[in-house]
């Protein structure tokens, strides 16, 4: 299964750029650090849960993202509170802005400081916020949530307009929904002020409440690109985003499975447009790279982060960008005849060796994967089963991802606990083993038998009758 990214450019929200890690989430703080503890109480997610005409269904448990103040770099909260309280410890010496997305299509901001105890709880699924150790009102965290609450389903995303209709937005649509949201968000804007002036506000949460709400009723136009914007807010990055395309109409590559943007040539756009902000074309040259390298090719991927890197100008993200997605352990200078793998400390192995060395005498059952895959980890509850099952035989489940990205990988791997055997690929698709395998859907399944050769191309899948048959039948040889 292909990874669908069609209809990103036009569905933006707070996923306009992907995921960093800095100094934060199971890393040891350096001195200057302070922690931030945010602890989530249990939550079924039945809000964020979008139901197709179909009967199908699309469940959103990665609702919540924050960047640092200043950053337009966003990290995602690998929480796991389905049904169960999680905590997450951040380590920052700066302050963060978390979004955090419910009801679909709605967020709320929240603007936490380095020291603070913060907890979610969630009566009526809806997040209600505390912070412990400051003395925040009710109206400083939790008052954009009830004003939202107040205009439920009266606005809709594209995407879910889509999902609903099966179609997109006619431009009489599209104003009317603009209409709408114009006129919600001002409303907004006047019960906000209403605190503001009455001093019922922290002044640094009404500043980027109304920032936020600005961003959202600001018409495109030429010399918004210029403007000064908060980058570290979702609606700010949706503006630019938005901006951009409307000077540079995105140009469209469709395949079997897929439609998304050709980001080459918006990188290239980039690069030429000189009425721009220095964050803004920074932040946009970050966000077409990473695209590049989610669609496109090895020589595609080198190419242009060349030009990325000389054009750049905050040279730290050079870095962010090689550590994020492995550009100089990925695909450079492997043998193809090899098949190189990593595991989440960063060691790196053989994948053949590793079977016939170290997994020597046991059968091994590989799963192919990747975080954005869905039935790949619809099947991980049943792999987990499987495993139980046979945890006293000689059988080895192994887990290895095709993602490009470590940090998303990282976090999946977190959330399906996959602690052990689980390795990320180097070489794919270009490695000979791959091709050999036409490895271009996943998940995909192997069996190596006890002498460590492949015997089985295209194995059952966990949740089947066979698997078990399979499995039996190389252990008793």
């Amino acid at each position: 299964m292909k990874k669908i990214i069609s209809l990103s450019f036009l569905f933006v929200s707070f996923f306009l750029c992907c995921e960093e890690n800095p100094k934060a989430l199971k890393k040891k703080s350096k001195s200057n650090d302070t922690l931030i503890t945010i602890i989530f109480k249990a939550r079924t997610f039945k809000s964020d849960t979008l139901r197709l005409k179909t009967g199908q269904y699309a469940f959103k448990e990665d609702n919540l993202f924050y960047s640092l103040d200043g950053s337009f770099i966003i990290n995602q909260l690998p929480k796991k509170n389905y049904k169960k309280s999680d905590t997450i410890k951040i380590y920052t010496n700066k302050e963060i802005i978390l979004s955090h997305g419910y009801n679909v299509n709605q967020y709320s901001l929240y603007y936490f400081k380095p020291g603070d105890t913060v907890v979610f709880d969630y009566p009526n699924e809806l997040p209600v916020c505390k912070i412990i150790n400051r003395n925040l009102t009710d109206n400083d965290l939790n008052f954009l949530t009830k004003l939202n609450i107040q205009t439920l389903n009266k606005i809709k995303s594209d995407f879910q307009f889509f999902v609903e209709n099966e179609r997109f937005r006619t431009s009489t649509e599209k104003n009317e929904n603009f209409k709408t949201l114009e006129s919600l968000s001002e409303l907004k804007k006047i019960k906000i002020d209403s605190l503001d002036v009455s001093k019922l506000i922290d002044v640094e949460i009404y500043a980027l409440l109304k920032t936020d709400l600005n961003y959202l009723t600001q018409k495109n136009n030429k010399t918004t690109l210029n403007d000064s914007i908060n980058l570290s807010i979702p609606s700010g990055r949706e503006l630019i985003l938005k901006s951009f395309n409307s000077i540079y109409k995105p140009v469209l590559i469709k395949s079997k499975n897929s439609t998304f943007v050709d980001s080459r040539i918006q990188l290239e756009n980039v690069i030429k447009e000189k009425n721009i902000s220095t964050n803004s074309k920074d932040f946009l040259l970050y966000k077409y790279m990473v695209d590049i390298i989610s669609d496109f090719s090895t020589n595609d991927i080198n190419k242009c982060f060349q030009f990325f890197s000389a054009t750049i100008h905050d040279k730290k993200l050079i870095k962010v960008i090689n550590d994020k997605y492995l550009l100089l352990s990925k695909n450079n200078n492997f043998d193809i005849n090899k098949t190189p793998v990593m595991n989440v400390i960063k060691d790196k192995f053989d994948l053949t060796n590793l079977i016939k060395a170290k997994y020597q005498n046991k059968v091994v059952y590989i799963d192919f994967w990747a975080s954005w895959c869905a039935p790949c980890r619809k099947e991980m509850p049943f792999s987990k089963n499987l495993q139980k099952e046979y945890r006293n035989k000689d059988v080895v489940f192994l887990y290895i991802s095709i993602d490009n990205d470590f940090e998303k990988w990282k976090i999946a791997s977190e959330k399906e606990d996959l602690l052990n055997n689980n390795l990320l690929t180097l070489n794919y698709p270009n490695a000979m083993f791959y091709k050999e395998l036409q490895l271009k859907t996943i998940p995909r399944y192997l069996i190596y038998d006890k002498t460590g050769k492949l015997v089985h191309r295209n194995a059952p899948s966990p949740d089947s009758k066979e698997i078990r048959n399979e499995l039996d039948k190389f252990l008793s040889q």
